[in-house]
């Protein structure tokens, strides 16, 4: 589902970059320029951190504990 009509920012997006910002709205805005054209879609960006923040803080515990059992380091995926 597209959040950001402006900028054509998709839910799947926001997931993804709540992964990797730890789901810092002044980031996500900053690297997919979501909620920075008109702003009418904050308040949705917003819902979709709140929803999503707990998992992602989830699944980076158990990724960095992996990692550090392993002593791999992930590789960081950046944005299209």
């Amino acid at each position: 589902m597209i959040v950001c009509i402006c900028n054509n920012i998709t839910d799947k997006d926001l997931k993804y970059l709540i992964l990797k910002t730890g789901g810092d709205l002044d980031l996500i805005k900053s690297i997919s320029g979501a909620g920075s054209s008109c702003g009418s879609c904050l308040e949705d960006i917003v819902k979709v951190i709140k929803d999503n923040i707990d998992e992602s803080r989830d699944n980076d515990d158990l990724g960095s504990m992996a990692d550090s059992r392993n002593g791999n380091r992930r590789k960081g995926v950046k944005f299209p």
